[in-house]
C-alpha cells in the first residue's frame, strides 16, 4: 500500500499546488485527508478484489464430517498430555484429550481431530 499512499499523495500534492492557492498548513491537511481516504479506498478495493482469509489449516473443518482428519508426526515425546507435532512441514503444539491409554513418542503417527486457538488436539493414528 505504500505505492498507492506515495502516488495518492503526490498527486493530490500536484493538484492542490496548481489549482488552489492554499495556505501551507492548509495544504497540508487537505493533503493529510485526501491520502487517508484514498488509501482507505485502496485498502477496500482489494478486499473486494483479493479478498484475504487467515486459515491455520490442519484439522480444520466446517464439520467433523467435511474431511478426514490430517495427520501428523510427533516431533517429541509428550510430557503428559502436551507435545508438538509436525504437520506439512509445519511444527505445531500440540495436547492430547485427557484420559489417554498410551503415551505418544517421537515419531509416532496422530491424527489431528481438532484445533483450538494455535493447539493441535491430536489421537493416535488407529495401526
Amino acid at each position: 500500500m505504500l505505492v498507492s499512499t506515495v502516488v495518492i499523495g503526490l498527486t493530490t500534492a500536484y493538484l492542490l499546488d496548481l489549482l488552489t492557492g492554499l495556505q501551507k498548513l492548509g495544504f497540508l491537511g487537505v493533503l493529510l485527508f485526501v491520502i487517508f481516504v484514498g488509501d482507505v479506498l485502496v485498502a477496500l478495493g482489494v478486499q473486494k478484489v483479493a479478498p484475504t482469509r487467515i486459515s491455520i489449516g490442519p484439522g480444520e473443518r466446517e464439520t467433523c464430517d467435511d474431511l478426514p482428519a490430517e495427520t501428523a508426526t510427533a516431533i517429541a515425546h509428550f510430557d503428559g498430555n502436551a507435545g508438538r507435532v509436525s504437520v506439512r512441514g509445519e511444527t505445531w503444539k500440540a495436547r492430547t484429550e485427557s484420559g489417554l491409554e498410551r503415551s505418544i513418542r517421537r515419531g509416532d503417527v496422530v491424527r489431528v481431530e481438532g484445533r483450538d486457538g494455535l493447539t493441535l488436539v491430536v489421537s493416535p493414528a488407529e495401526a
